[in-house]
């Protein structure tokens, strides 16, 4: 990809409220690629290439960096409060101790980056690429299944709420919404195998309520197994229709 000639730079900057030293920082950054400390707020880096770059303790608040190539550069410390990294190529980079609050990271390729210390629990991060294991919490991947969920779109809820699960193997909420998926596929065996793990949790934590949900489901399920497998599809309909409602706020 190529580097944006100084000039061009400057006159993509003159829409963007910066001091004398913050063009310079950029000039700096598209040239070397060296800019560790450098004062970045609000650039426009969209597409960039910075590979590798040095960018260690930058301040890169509400800069836009949609699309550009960060494999391997050095974050460290930097703060990326409110910038746009949307579809940005993170692999392997060392966002230790990095600063992401509202930082939009959708679509974002984040395979083997470091993200130790990084407070990215605000940071928008969903159909984000390679999320490390200790980012997101089971509740954040559940409520984005439940969004899919709703729209109709069953598989891509299935596999938010597994990561869910990833993230915490007793998060019953989510084993409740992969059974209402797999039935909506059309999956009973599937279905019928998450709504007992989802009871079997309840159980073990006391949940009364929840509990006697989740045994509707499963009782119902059963009962399915059993009709004739030809009118299955209305069978669906009627089930939602009668307890999906009560299932749908163990959902949330």
């Amino acid at each position: 990809m190529k580097v944006l000639p100084f000039a061009t730079a400057a006159i993509v900057l003159t829409a963007i409220p910066a001091t004398a030293e913050s063009i310079e920082d950029l000039q700096q950054l598209l040239s070397t690629k060296e800019c560790a400390g450098c004062d970045l707020i609000d650039a426009g880096l969209t597409h960039a290439s910075l590979i590798r770059a040095d960018l260690q303790n930058a301040d890169l608040r509400g800069a836009n960096l949609s699309r550009a190539d960060l494999r391997g550069a050095n974050l460290r410390g930097a703060d990326l409060s409110g910038a746009t990294l949307y579809g940005a190529n993170l692999q392997g980079a060392d966002l230790t101790g990095a600063k992401l609050t509202n930082t939009d990271l959708r679509r974002a390729y984040l395979l083997n980056a470091a993200t130790e210390g990084s407070n990215i629990g605000n940071a928008y991060l969903k159909d984000a690429v390679g999320l490390p294991p200790d980012i997101g919490s089971a509740e954040l991947f559940h409520q984005w299944g439940m969004q899919e969920a709703q729209g109709g779109s069953y598989e891509q809820a299935i596999d938010y709420f597994e990561r869910a699960i990833a993230r915490d193997d007793s998060f019953a909420p989510s084993y409740m919404g992969i059974s209402l998926a797999m039935l909506r596929l059309g999956n009973q065996e599937a279905s019928l195998e998450y709504a007992k793990a989802a009871l079997e949790i309840y159980e073990q934590e006391g949940s009364p309520e929840a509990q006697e949900t989740a045994s509707k489901l499963v009782a119902r399920l059963e009962d399915m197994k059993e009709e004739d497998s030809d009118s299955f599809g209305e069978q669906v309909e009627r089930f939602v229709g009668s307890v999906g409602g009560l299932i749908l706020q163990f959902l949330f």
